[in-house]
């Protein structure tokens, strides 16, 4: 029974819990396989948004040693309303991945039937609420459709005050007193939610509508074309339909599950998830590769060094290194501890503590400018911000043009 390969573990050191709410049964027999149906989000969830599950099991049936094997899964994917028993959505395919976009509030059941070559594996389940967005977001989004926030923008901050709060708070405490506080880690990922908007978002659907009269658009070929040009050269930026979150996920975990190297050899650096965090990145904040300084007098050199040292990881390494950011709840904790390594690096500000960051121009400005431009060895006297952080500090520190994450973190 072999899973495609970006389904076949969880990586080593989580539970399915880690990676979101989940339902978990141990078949017995020889394999004593686990498997575990995984909701990227925890109930309850929000009408009008995109929900994400994904079948994981235990590696004892794959050959852990190859990427290179033929899934033979078959996946009938049903969701029922609980209540009216009315079945809402049915799917069936080879793929161990399943969304959909819960239209009103209710219970709901969303059930996996595994099979392998006509013969039941296991089922799972997982029963969920969902409602409308409670009355304090409700107050925040009028003030700020007062003042003319465009609706991409009321997506995304919905997303981080809701839908990723506790995943977002968590993540900051296991930063520890001297690491970074949930206000600013959220202010850090509301910017890249919104910069790289979730699919069925008011942002995602302006990409959809832009390119509609594109012909010829592929969207695998395309990534890997504009990837090269980069690598060439070439700066011009072309909008694509992979500048949606899940399209983008989706083309690695499909460059992850085949074989052909050139497609593997330009996602190292492709920055993913909600927190937009590259993987060459992530393996540096895990621990698989060796953290390195960038430096603005030789930058595409060690840009080269990061480079090859996640070239040089194992396949299932950088399978566990997709999976941390595939699923918001650890994407959340990548973000956290990169902003704070970055902090706490001796040239930056080791010596500040999360809550006194809360009240630090500098620091907010300095740390929200390196998560999105790469750390740099540059002394923090002649170290300079950028367009996030400026944005960082409009949302944490405590002012008037504070834009309403502070009345959730």
């Amino acid at each position: 029974m072999n899973p495609n390969r970006s389904e076949d573990i969880v990586p080593p050191g989580l539970t399915a819990a880690d990676l979101g709410e989940s339902s978990t049964t141990t078949l017995g027999g020889a394999l004593n396989d686990e498997w575990s149906l995984i909701s990227y989000l925890t109930q309850p969830l929000l009408v009008n948004s995109r929900q994400d599950y994904a079948v994981i099991t235990s590696a004892e049936s794959v050959p852990v040693s190859t990427g290179h094997i033929t899934p033979d899964l078959s996946y009938r994917w049903t969701v029922t309303n609980t209540t009216s028993k009315w079945i809402l959505h049915e799917q069936q395919g080879e793929e161990g991945v399943f969304n959909w976009i819960p239209r009103g509030p209710g219970g709901h059941e969303v059930k996996v039937v595994v099979t392998s070559e006509g013969t039941e594996v296991v089922t799972l389940a997982l029963t969920q609420q969902v409602q409308e967005p409670p009355t304090e977001w409700q107050q925040v989004e009028a003030q700020l459709e007062a003042n003319s926030a465009p609706a991409s923008q009321l997506f995304a901050m919905r997303e981080i005050c809701l839908e990723l709060h506790d995943y977002i708070v968590a993540a900051a405490e296991t930063t520890g007193a001297n690491g970074v506080p949930p206000l600013f880690v959220a202010a850090v990922m509301f910017m890249e939610a919104w910069g790289r908007p979730k699919d069925g978002s008011p942002g995602a659907d302006a990409i959809r509508r832009k390119l509609a009269g594109e012909s010829g658009y592929w969207p695998r070929r395309d990534a890997a074309w504009e990837k090269l040009q980069r690598f060439l050269g070439e700066k011009k930026y072309h909008l694509h339909l992979h500048d949606i979150r899940e399209v983008e996920l989706d083309l690695v975990r499909e460059f992850l599950n085949e074989t052909n190297p050139v497609d593997r050899a330009f996602m190292g650096a492709k920055s993913l998830g909600v927190g937009q965090i590259a993987m060459t990145t992530t393996a540096m904040v895990t621990g698989d590769t060796e953290w390195t300084e960038l430096s603005e007098t030789n930058r595409k050199q060690r840009l080269d060094q990061i480079e090859a040292a996640w070239s040089g990881l194992g396949f299932e390494t950088k399978v566990d290194i997709f999976n941390a950011l595939r699923f918001p709840k650890q994407n959340a904790w990548v973000a956290a501890n990169l902003l704070a390594k970055i902090k706490n690096r001796s040239h930056r500000f080791p010596g500040i503590t999360s809550q006194a960051m809360l009240s630090n121009s500098q620091a907010i400005d300095l740390v929200a400018t390196e998560y999105n431009r790469g750390a740099y060895d540059t002394e923090l006297a002649d170290m300079k911000g950028n367009s996030n952080g400026r944005r960082a500090k409009q949302y944490v520190l405590s002012s008037a043009n504070q834009i309403g994450l502070e009345q959730f973190y």
